[in-house]
């Protein structure tokens, strides 16, 4: 094999990582944007008000919010890889928790499991892209990444009202949690922490009590201060 399609390889294959993750990442902004377009049938379905509809949407977010100091823990220890198939389980569950929710609690419960599921997608696929490709390709590929899963922000519009108008939102949901579902176990079949050779794969991993000390150093860095002025 010539030598330029030896060194050729490595890229396609991190394309090919890059668009499962990115493929995958489309259910979070499904997920995130979906409860604008059925809020109606979800104040009527389980008798909520408005309030409680807000409460479900920003569960989302919280749940969100919470991974993200945690997931930069889980990336150093176990990669991206695992983090992110974990995670994706985790979401998954709680899409199905969230379709077949027969009260609030229960409805409120599997929105925030999506949420933080969901947290770590996005900056697990930069990591990734760090490690695969040279830093010029940053900017583009994780553009990419955003512009694929934003396609799931379509899907939760006008289809998906037309489909909730058709089947019902729990049937709509059943097909994107099985979405989901296929998400991970392609990510776990494709997905790869890094090329062959790469520093990362070949680390001793630091003690959770090193991690510790390396958050409260960045805490106390001065330059991370918020400023009032």
């Amino acid at each position: 094999m010539p030598s330029t399609e030896r060194r050729s390889l490595p890229y396609r294959r991190g394309l090919i990582i890059v668009a499962t993750l990115a493929t995958a990442y489309m259910a979070s902004h499904f997920f995130r944007a979906s409860n604008v377009t059925i809020g109606l049938d979800l104040m009527r379905d389980l008798a909520i008000g408005p309030g409680a509809l807000g409460a479900l949407t920003g569960a989302f977010f919280f749940g969100f919010a919470a991974m993200q100091i945690p997931c930069g823990f889980l990336f150093d220890r176990f990669g991206p890889r695992l983090t992110v198939v974990g995670m994706l389980i985790l979401a998954t569950i709680g899409g199905a928790i969230f379709t077949l929710a027969p009260t609030w609690p229960v409805l409120l419960t599997g929105r925030v499991l999506l949420g933080a599921g969901f947290g770590v997608m996005l900056i697990g696929s930069m990591v990734v892209i760090t490690r695969w490709f040279p830093p010029d390709r940053f900017s583009t590929l994780t553009a990419m990444v955003l512009s694929v899963g934003l396609l799931g922000n379509l899907v939760a519009t006008t289809p998906l009202a037309w489909a909730s108008e058709a089947i019902g939102w729990r049937s709509v949901f059943a097909a994107a949690v099985c979405f989901t579902a296929l998400g991970t176990i392609a990510v776990w079949l494709v997905v790869r922490d890094a090329p062959p050779g790469h520093p990362f794969l070949v680390r001793t991993p630091e003690a959770p009590g090193e991690m510790l000390r390396g958050l409260w150093e960045v805490l106390l860095n001065p330059r991370l201060r918020p400023s009032w002025r």
